[in-house]
């Protein structure tokens, strides 16, 4: 039997330089995380010159995502209008009879509708050196693991010469302890929230004392 331990890391994580080359993994517990997340990553983007795409699910929480933004000293209409950030919502069109917040889950199809297409359009556009972007990684009737890796190859397949930095979601519900045992041989450098910072986890494996 395994006993798993947490140990605390020293420093808060930092969104600038610890992204890795095949991108970065985070599990958040509530929709105010992600949306927080979200906004440090894009932002930390924004400073060092990298073009960004922020998808959400509709009208109303581009323009929350676009208020996070401007809530700091960059000038975001400016990285708008330049074509540094593109904040997206996947829902197309409003309508009143569905009522969607930026609690939604953002899935899509890589390959249908409008917003997709801005996707790579926004992504194949210009000259630039990395671009971050965040993708929300559900099960869809198998593994998170699978499911990550399956969304990786689609971005390799479809942008091969670009050099991106996509920030995978993963809702803290859906994964199991499995799941996390399974993402972390696979590599995977998970990072959650603790004591109100973003850090790495990291699990010590310590074999159980004999009885």
């Amino acid at each position: 039997m395994l006993n798993i331990q947490k140990r605390k890391v020293k420093s808060e994580f930092c969104f600038c330089s610890s992204i890795p080359a095949n991108g970065l993994a985070a599990v958040y517990k509530y929709p105010e995380e992600k949306m927080e997340l979200t906004a440090a990553y894009i932002k930390a983007g924004l400073e060092q010159n990298e073009r960004c795409i922020w998808l959400v699910p509709d009208f109303q929480s581009a323009e929350k995502a676009k208020n996070l933004l401007s809530n700091s000293d960059l000038d975001i209409e400016n990285r708008i209008e330049k074509s540094r950030l593109k904040i997206i919502p996947l829902k197309e069109k409003d309508d009143p009879s569905i009522k969607q917040t930026e609690t939604s889950r953002i899935y899509f199809d890589w390959k249908a509708g409008n917003p997709q297409k801005e996707i790579i359009k926004f992504i194949h556009a210009g000259n630039w050196r990395y671009l971050r972007i965040n993708l929300e990684v559900g099960a869809f009737g198998k593994s998170i693991t699978t499911s990550l890796k399956e969304l990786r190859c689609v971005l390799a397949e479809n942008m091969p010469e670009k050099k991106i930095r996509p920030l995978f979601m993963i809702k803290e519900e859906d994964l199991s302890a499995e799941e996390v045992f399974n993402l972390i041989e696979a590599g995977e450098k998970l990072v959650i929230k603790r004591e109100g910072k973003w850090k790495f986890l990291k699990i010590k494996l310590r074999a159980a004392t004999p009885p």
